[in-house]
């Protein structure tokens, strides 16, 4: 049987992972670390027995000789997970698949972080239950946070969840960080930006207030502000992609649609600037901060020269 899912469709239609406590071969692949780790740590709880680990590049086939189709005075005749699957060297891959191995009442999970031919040779050459991870796009992160609120016993406000979705890179290990943080500090959850903020990654300038400045095309003062500011390579990158997707939304609040609820002060600024800006500012301004990151990326020793004559710019606009 083959699944595809995205990670909180697979956790909720297999909050405990194993398919109706059924064993067997299971085969698991995932490349996000911390959804891998979260399935590993609720198979053992379902599983509630002492489980052989090894990684891929460990396995031989005398250990799955002994282990599985011979199981003699030193095999394990308990559940095995099989980490980083895709590195288990090609002889232990065709002693698995060649033996007719009896799993009836065994449990084996092979746990993929990556594509590999050996997934694939399981899936047709083996019968078992093949769990496939589907990867998401940027704008699903919501449900990335909110899939982990629901983990941590988290409750934040709709605000707090869209401030931590327009500061934060979509990136899942800064969204569980920040929220096991919140977790320590306010264990009962956060309501207001107030709360939030001293949370937040820290850097030299409040990308929030810089955008509002922007928002209301105050251009002098926006490029005034960024030519003075000292600040970290990972902290500018941070701000001119926040800036990029702030400006993105400007030219189309149709991402509003998707949100449930109310929309948020940050949302309400947004429909305010779209508004104020048309198409060719945009595209025009676009262009410009996408300059800036290529910069921050590639030469960041230059970038405060850049940015230092787009404020002196500004003066003939």
């Amino acid at each position: 049987m083959h699944f595809n899912f995205k990670p909180w469709e697979f956790f909720s239609k297999h909050p405990q992972f194993l398919n109706n406590n059924t064993l067997g071969l299971y085969a698991f692949y995932c490349t996000d670390s911390y959804f891998s780790r979260l399935a590993h740590l609720k198979l053992k709880a379902s599983l509630k027995q002492k489980m052989t680990i090894v990684t891929g590049s460990e396995l031989t086939p005398s250990w799955i000789e002994d282990n599985f189709i011979n199981l003699g005075l030193f095999g394990n005749p308990g559940p095995v997970i099989v980490l980083l699957a895709e590195n288990t060297p090609v002889a232990a891959q065709d002693m698995f698949l060649e033996h007719q191995i009896d799993l009836s009442d065994r449990f084996i999970l092979f746990s993929f972080s990556s594509k590999s031919s050996f997934y694939e040779k399981l899936k047709k050459g083996k019968d078992g239950t093949f769990y496939k991870i589907d990867s998401f796009p940027s704008w699903q992160f919501d449900r990335v946070v909110n899939f982990f609120c629901e983990e941590l016993k988290l409750p934040l406000s709709y605000e707090v969840k869209s401030a931590i979705l327009d500061t934060l890179p979509p990136h899942t290990a800064e969204i569980v960080n920040l929220l096991k943080n919140i977790k320590i500090n306010f264990p009962n959850g956060i309501n207001s930006l107030e709360e939030l903020q001293p949370l937040l990654p820290s850097s030299h300038f409040d990308q929030f207030s810089l955008a509002d400045i922007l928002s209301e095309k105050k251009l002098r003062d926006f490029y005034k502000k960024l030519s003075v500011i000292d600040s970290s390579q990972g902290d500018w990158i941070k701000l001119f992609s926040f800036i990029q997707n702030h400006l993105l939304k400007i030219s189309d609040t149709s991402y509003l649609k998707a949100k449930k609820g109310q929309p948020s002060q940050y949302d309400k600024k947004i429909i305010a600037a779209s508004k104020r800006w048309n198409g060719d500012e945009i595209k025009r301004e676009m262009k410009r901060i996408s300059k800036f990151l290529i910069l921050a990326k590639a030469k960041p020793n230059e970038l405060r020269t850049e940015l230092t004559l787009a404020y002196t710019r500004t003066f003939t606009i």
